[in-house]
């Protein structure tokens, strides 16, 4: 197989080349996080390093950069990023090196690239490239672009892994390599998305769609997807308080064990208040809990303390800590009182504890009120949940069914009909699912849905 891999770029009679290696470390940097489950992943970004002949570029080397941009939701770079890019290339350059273009990987959505970074970009790397790299369900796909000195960006993107097949092919043929220097010899691996983990016990297709919040069934719709990746974000770029707002039985709840998933696979510490039903009293108590603080008593003040110590050993360490809080809605006065309180912990770097509060959206009409408008203003990130289409309807049932190991009983199901009837709630859609299936065989389609909608206080 060959060791470069050449793009040819649309509207642009040169190329540029990628030596295969920098891929593959590129690949193996994005592809990480993905590892930790099999609906999530860590956005990556970085320079490029190379030489430029003419118009055409040879990409060598890479120096990852961690940024606002490439690891939070928004793709549109901050002024941290600006200065954390401007140091990579001040240092390559420092060590003989030519930075001629930049990294950035995306996942499960196309990236969106703003005029202010294209300014950037123009800035930084004059008539240079940008590598996109996209996690799919063929492998790692992506392509390169071409950066013009007014910063506006054209684009031709490629397949990797097709890329790599027809490398291989040519080389079976006898086909002669690019006529340019040799790269370290280390093929790119194309990572396959992660295998679901099997479940401990043989599951039953009717426990696909059991109504409580298992990570091992999330199903990742685009709303879904985008709002853990900004409740992530806001934890782990220190913002505050982030909120996820959305209807019942709309999965706050699931989101929020994903969320924890994540954090533990991360390293972060994090406290979960299940039951919002509780007095300031209890939330003290609570708090001293989850964190282990062993505080001299459970009296505010000592919790407090307790906590103040904790949070600013952890932030010193460069760690972060953070609270999620189920039901938001049903807190009373004195218990979101307390809470923002909490906000008042912090540094000069940023908050000490990270707030996540998801809720029905009457928690944001309530926030409306005039006390609780200091409250209000923390909140720097909202995330809402939305009906499913019918479309992602029919993805939810048979994600969920390929997970319980039964995908064959998805086309026994009537998707239409069970949208309509759900209005795309993924709490209704599991509810008619799991009474159909208990159903199954015993009567006939029609009859079976009109008694699950009866049963349900649906219309039918």
């Amino acid at each position: 197989m060959s060791e470069w891999t050449e793009w040819p770029v649309e509207g642009w009679p040169e190329i540029v080349r990628y030596g295969r290696a920098v891929l593959g470390q590129i690949a193996d940097q994005m592809t990480a996080g993905f590892r930790v489950s099999s609906w999530g992943g860590v956005e990556v970004g970085g320079v490029l390093l190379g030489t430029r002949e003419g118009s055409s570029f040879s990409i060598t080397d890479y120096r990852p950069v961690d940024c606002e941009h490439a690891h939070g939701p928004s793709y549109e770079l901050t002024d941290r990023d600006r200065e954390s890019m401007q140091k990579v290339v001040e240092l390559a350059r420092s060590e003989g090196l030519e930075a001629v273009g930049w990294y950035k990987s995306v996942s499960n959505r196309e990236l969106a690239i703003s005029e202010a970074d294209e300014a950037v970009w123009a800035a930084l790397f004059p008539e240079g490239v940008l590598l996109i790299l996209r996690r799919a369900k063929e492998g790692v796909d992506g392509g390169a672009t071409y950066c013009r000195a007014d910063g506006r960006i054209s684009s031709g993107r490629r397949t990797l892994e097709a890329d790599a097949l027809a490398s291989s092919h040519a080389e079976a043929a006898g086909a002669e390599a690019s006529p340019i220097p040799k790269a370290a010899p280390r093929p790119l691996e194309l990572i396959e998305p992660p295998a679901v983990v099997a479940a401990a016990q043989p599951r039953l297709p009717i426990d696909a769609f059991a109504l409580t919040p298992d990570p091992e069934f999330f199903y990742p719709s685009p709303v879904h997807r985008e709002a853990l990746a900004s409740l992530e974000y806001g934890i782990t770029s220190r913002k505050g308080f982030v909120m996820l707002l959305g209807n019942s039985g709309m999965g706050k709840t699931m989101v929020l064990e994903c969320l924890s998933d994540r954090l533990k696979a991360a390293g972060i510490e994090y406290g979960f208040l299940f039951n919002s039903r509780l007095t300031r009293y209890e939330l003290f108590e609570l708090l001293a809990l989850d964190f282990d603080l062993k505080p001299s008593s459970n009296t505010k003040t000592a919790v407090l303390m307790a906590l103040n110590s904790h949070l600013i050993r952890r932030a010193d360490l460069g760690l972060t800590t953070a609270l999620l809080i189920d039901d938001a809605q049903k807190l009373n006065a004195e218990v979101l009182e307390e809470l923002e309180s909490l906000s008042n912990l912090e540094t000069r770097k940023g908050k000490l504890l990270q707030v996540v509060m998801a809720a029905r959206p009457e928690f944001e009409t309530r926030m409306n009120q005039p006390e609780l408008a200091g409250l209000r203003q923390r909140f720097v990130l909202r995330s809402r949940l939305r009906p499913l289409s019918n479309a992602e309807t029919a993805e939810y049932i048979r994600t969920r069914l390929e997970r319980a190991g039964e995908l064959g009983v998805a086309s026994a199901l009537p998707i239409d009909e069970i949208h309509r009837l759900s209005c795309g709630v993924p709490r209704l859609i599991s509810a008619i699912c799991g009474q159909l299936l208990e159903r199954r065989g015993r009567n006939d389609p029609q009859t079976a849905l009109t008694e699950v909608a009866d049963e349900l206080g649906l219309t039918a």
